[in-house]
């Protein structure tokens, strides 16, 4: 991982819990004409199409790989069973 962009002493950084939430701090950021990069510095996570297209940077935390090899470890030390719970919820439609 390589050294990010140095931010000014006067810039604002905000590290938002989702790319909705970053999108949102954006989209109002622009609205009062402030600078993104340069008045403000906006991070996101998960990755989503919504920051995209802003051009929002994200963190991707990857979950599909790390859903991936978490089903290939239970996998393994299973020795091939694996049950899972699970319940029915019974409602109207029975």
């Amino acid at each position: 991982m390589g050294e990010g962009r140095k931010l000014p002493l006067n810039e604002v950084s905000f590290y938002a819990n989702g790319d909705e939430v970053a999108s949102g701090i954006y989209l109002q950021a622009k609205a009062e004409q402030l600078r993104v990069p340069g008045d403000l510095a906006i991070i996101g996570q998960e990755n989503q199409p919504v920051g995209i297209g802003l051009g929002l940077t994200t963190v991707d935390h990857q979950l599909t790989k790390i859903g991936e090899q978490a089903c290939s470890l239970m996998i393994k030390k299973s020795n091939g069973k694996i049950e899972t719970p699970y319940r029915i919820i019974e409602r109207d439609s029975v």
